[in-house]
């Protein structure tokens, strides 16, 4: 064999084949799972930022210097702008721009005594319980 030629020879080119075949067989499941977990993760991160941006403002609403809050425009997601952040005293780049939840998000609320939330974001759903207004 002639030394100066080089290249791969067909068993390894072969080899080469069957372990990419083998990797995608082993991968390509967890890829579509990944994907199909990504509306749920979505709507649990949206329903978090719901229920933290609520407390803060309720809580914010019974100091001296006061502010309002309602449970109504919590899960509407009207405490989520960066401008109501910073009205607060806080620092924030906001989840987005604009008053309001994320795209393809929506949410209705029910209840009086114990207030629920239910956001929807692609087809998954998330409940979660928010401050009610104190009566005064």
């Amino acid at each position: 064999m002639n030394d100066s030629q080089k290249g791969f020879t067909l068993v390894e080119m072969v080899v080469v084949i069957i372990v990419v075949g083998i990797l995608s067989a082993v991968l390509l499941p967890k890829l579509i799972d990944i994907n199909a977990n990504a509306g749920t993760v979505k709507v649990k991160a949206v329903a978090s930022a719901i229920s933290s941006s609520a407390s803060m403002q309720f809580v914010a609403s019974q100091l001296p210097s006061g502010g309002s809050y309602s449970p109504a425009d919590a899960c509407a997601g009207a405490y989520l702008d960066a401008d109501t952040v910073a009205s607060m005293g806080g620092t924030s780049a906001g989840m987005k721009s604009g008053a309001g939840l994320p795209v393809n998000c929506s949410s209705v609320v029910s209840g009086t005594a114990a207030v629920s939330c239910v956001i929807t974001c692609n087809d998954a759903s998330e409940t979660v319980t928010l401050p009610a207004a104190l009566k005064s």
